[in-house]
């Protein structure tokens, strides 16, 4: 019988083979022209050379954002003049940038060998019928 350590350097070997991705659709013109922009250039390089520091600044970047977007939202539905909470706006930036960012940078790299293990070739769930 096979050892377990020569099971699992087949199957890793046999992952390495596969094609990493395919596209079912051209990409659009307008997204082909976005991903060939200085800016994503520089946040790609920047992803690549320092992954942690990129990935809080944008976490914490789009915090900031979704938040006070979210706070309008409120005002909105309450029929009150906006006033933007900088206090909350600060807590849960320091949230992403402290906690969230860090977390995910560590976990996904763990998800994706277990995706790999597995065989999940996609997260989202399909209804049966």
């Amino acid at each position: 019988p096979r050892s377990r350590r020569s099971t699992i350097g087949a199957h890793k070997r046999a992952a390495a083979a596969r094609p990493r991705c395919r596209r079912s659709r051209p990409m659009h013109p307008f997204v082909r022209a976005v991903l060939r922009t200085r800016f994503v250039s520089a946040y790609v390089k920047a992803l690549e050379t320092r992954p942690l520091p990129t990935k809080c600044t944008t976490s914490g970047t789009l915090m900031v954002l979704s938040d006070g977007i979210r706070q309008k939202l409120e005002a909105d539905d309450r029929r009150a003049p906006f006033r933007y909470d900088v206090a909350r706006a600060a807590r849960l930036t320091a949230f992403a940038i402290c906690f969230h960012s860090p977390y995910l940078h560590a976990i996904h790299p763990w998800y994706e060998r277990l995706w790999v293990r597995y065989k999940v070739r996609h997260t989202a769930a399909t209804p049966r019928g």
